[in-house]
């Protein structure tokens, strides 16, 4: 990763990880894209990403998530919501078992979109 960070041009280098997921939090129930990734780096990384509501995470905020627009506000339902310091749920398949990870939302960023990459907010 280091060296990565040092060729020309380069400004951030991080390792993130990347997972789907199916997310739960009050009536809500969806697949969703997991992005984690060293919040100190996220701003060089997505330098358009602005958050909406919350605080930006630490790296030590380890029970803590921060949202995306569309998955805090889905399209499909205008009457669902996740609200901000509200508990959502995670469950991660890892082989043939299920692990539930809980969280509290910390962040929701603004509507965003897609990078060149990955769509940011939703699948």
């Amino acid at each position: 990763m280091m060296r990565l960070a040092r060729l020309p041009g380069v400004k951030a280098a991080s390792p993130f990880y990347l997972k789907r997921v199916y997310f739960r939090s009050g009536s809500i129930e969806e697949y969703v894209n997991l992005i984690a990734v060293d919040p100190r780096v996220l701003k060089l990384i997505l330098p358009d990403l602005e958050l909406g509501e919350g605080t930006m995470l630490q790296p030590n905020d380890l029970g803590t998530v921060s949202l995306g627009y569309k998955i805090a506000h889905p399209p499909e339902d205008p009457n669902k919501r996740v609200n901000l310091y509200s508990s959502i749920t995670i469950d991660i398949q890892e082989g043939s078992t299920i692990k539930s990870s809980t969280f509290m939302v910390g962040g929701i960023f603004k509507e965003f979109g897609s990078t060149p990459y990955l769509e940011a907010e939703k699948e």
